[in-house]
């Protein structure tokens, strides 16, 4: 396809000028025997880089049963009651999208209330976050759960006044179902991750990153990638494996052969994910100091750190060595500290990605600005789970969640990504929010809508490794928004 847009104004440095567009690719011109498209000063806009989402997981959300939505306890039963009919024998009805924090007055469901509907057919309840689960005594009873099995690290089985096990799952203890919930096969997998691009597409994002990839089954997870891009999938892919799933005891060395055959430049691995806390809402986060409504740590933070500091800065290294970018999930200030320390002996910190960040103060935005390594923010968090901030931190710390007014103050390196399906994740959306912040938010930590655009962009594109994608100069894929214009 050979096309030229006259007069297009480029939305980053306002200038206006022709963008020629052959094979795929933008070139300088000139172009011969192309169609021509007059946008007379109208904005010519790549698409949207989604730095940091859970694509197969939105796919088999968008197949199951959720209760993202519903305003009261007794409605999330009924959703859960729905899903109970017709399952066949053996199977297990798995809910996702549970905030209990929407249901303000209403206690927490517990394992006692989904025995209710059924203590036989295992039942999981997927906190919203992503975090934590909550689940029946069928499922406690296969994972083998007892008021005897101790907490792992990095993880909470969360008990009642008589020490039994409550139903609640947190981190480690949550991420255990998956040695004994069912399998999806490569097929349904494959299909899940088309369904979930084609609403991502819809959206105007042309590429997203899965940022779990191997929660389930590494081969199988990219075997299904694999398929789904050579079956047309409508965005470019790029995979952030699990640490564990890359290097961990029941790793294949040789698993990145698995992608063989596929189109790089629509499906590849853009490097590794490790968690060093949890999130905010299930209170996993490690933050200095105590949630609210609870009393001082003694240790002088609280949360869970998913690894020991030591242990994470091994893990990063290795890594590292072998020439990945490490993605670090890093919420709380606590754990941003730790995070910190594991960049900073990594050897190559600019290499490396903090995701989130959503606790820095002052002088760990400092640290993050001489490090160089990118920070990838969710400014739709603020609007979508603000009520959980508000429970679990206060007005006054919730008020500078997200600093990202701050962070490009003192030139850390920004990205954007939407963290779905946690958050619907409608692009333009996410670039308001960060320009203005919802109300209870510091509206000093906003940015200005061209950065926040940049940030989704351009700057998303450079954190997975792709300069080739996000602007308009010469060389980058012609992956633009649609445009009305005379031709």
């Amino acid at each position: 396809m050979r096309i030229v847009y006259r007069n297009a104004r480029d939305p980053f440095d306002g200038s206006l000028r022709d963008v020629c567009v052959q094979d795929g690719r933008i070139v300088r011109g000139p172009v011969r025997d192309s169609q021509v498209v007059d946008l007379r000063g109208a904005e010519l806009r790549p698409k949207f880089v989604d730095a940091h989402a859970h694509v197969l997981p939105m796919g088999l959300d968008l197949v199951r049963p959720s209760v993202a939505g519903c305003a009261t306890r007794s409605e999330v039963l009924d959703r859960i009651r729905d899903g109970l009919r017709g399952l066949a024998r053996g199977e297990w009805l798995i809910v996702s999208g549970y905030d209990p924090d929407r249901h303000r007055g209403e206690p927490t469901l517990l394992a006692a209330d989904l025995d209710r509907l059924s203590a036989e057919t295992p039942i999981v309840l997927r906190h919203a976050s992503g975090h934590g689960s909550v689940v029946n005594s069928a499922v406690l009873r296969l994972a083998g759960f007892t008021e005897q099995t101790p907490d792992p690290p990095g993880g909470s089985i969360v008990r009642g006044r008589d020490g039994r096990p409550n139903g609640w799952l947190l981190e480690r203890a949550n991420e255990m179902l998956r040695k004994h919930a069912p399998k999806e096969d490569v097929s349904t997998m494959a299909e899940a991750i088309l369904r979930a691009c084609e609403r991502i597409a819809s959206m105007g994002i042309g590429t997203v990153s899965d940022m779990m990839t191997g929660y389930y089954d590494l081969n199988r997870e990219l075997q299904a990638y694999k398929e789904a891009s050579q079956r047309g999938c409508p965005v470019r892919l790029r995979l952030y494996v699990q640490w564990s799933s890359a290097f961990g005891p029941r790793s294949r060395p040789d698993w990145i052969e698995t992608l063989s055959g596929a189109d790089p430049h629509r499906c590849r691995v853009a490097g590794i994910k490790v968690f060093a806390d949890g999130a905010l809402g299930a209170r996993t986060a490690a933050i200095r100091g105590a949630y609210e409504g609870q009393d001082a740590p003694s240790r002088g933070w609280s949360g869970i750190l998913t690894y020991r500091p030591s242990r994470l800065r091994e893990m990063v290294r290795r890594a590292s060595e072998e020439g990945w970018s490490v993605a670090i999930h890093a919420i709380g200030d606590h754990a941003l500290d730790v995070a910190l320390r594991a960049v900073r002996d990594s050897g190559v910190p600019s290499r490396h990605r903090i995701e989130h960040a959503m606790l820095a103060d002052d002088r760990q935005i400092e640290q993050l600005a001489e490090l160089g390594c990118f920070v990838c923010a969710q400014p739709e968090f603020l609007a979508d789970f603000s009520s959980a901030y508000r429970e679990s931190l206060g007005l006054e710390r919730m008020a500078r969640l997200n600093p990202l007014g701050s962070m490009d103050r003192a030139g850390v390196r920004l990205c954007f990504g939407t963290d779905r399906p946690i958050c619907l994740g409608e692009p333009w959306t996410c670039v308001r929010l960060a320009a203005r912040r919802p109300e209870g938010f510091d509206p000093n930590e906003a940015v200005s809508e061209s950065l926040a655009y940049r940030c989704f962009t351009e700057l998303s594109a450079q954190a997975l490794g792709d300069r080739d994608l996000g602007h308009l100069r010469p060389g980058a894929w012609a992956d633009l928004l649609p445009v009305e214009a005379a031709v």
